[in-house]
């Protein structure tokens, strides 16, 4: 579904620069940060090219959970609060991709 989100977009994944990601729970942002050759087939590992983030794309989501817990909905906007309070001042625009 991201892929079609971000074709629609015109962009890729490469193309984005920030990431917004509800912190649903340790095990959800360690999948999402662990290689895909390391899945082992589990969930997220969907094709030849699987979603992956690193852990420096995931900072404000482990900063959220580790400050707020999973607080359900309002957790995507404390990640983007977190997100933006931490970003240096940039020249140009941005893509900043939310996800939930």
């Amino acid at each position: 579904m991201l892929d079609r989100v971000l074709k629609q977009a015109s962009i890729t994944k490469k193309d984005v620069a920030h990431w917004v990601v509800h912190p649903g729970g340790a095990p959800v942002l360690r999948m999402l940060s662990t290689p895909p050759d390391e899945r082992k087939g589990r969930v997220f590992n969907t094709g030849a090219d699987p979603f992956f983030l690193t852990p420096e794309q995931l900072h404000a989501s482990w900063y959220v959970l580790e400050n707020y817990g999973n607080t359900v909905s309002p957790s995507l906007f404390l990640v983007l609060e977190r997100l933006l309070e931490t970003l240096p001042p940039t020249e140009k625009p941005e893509y900043l991709v939310a996800c939930a």
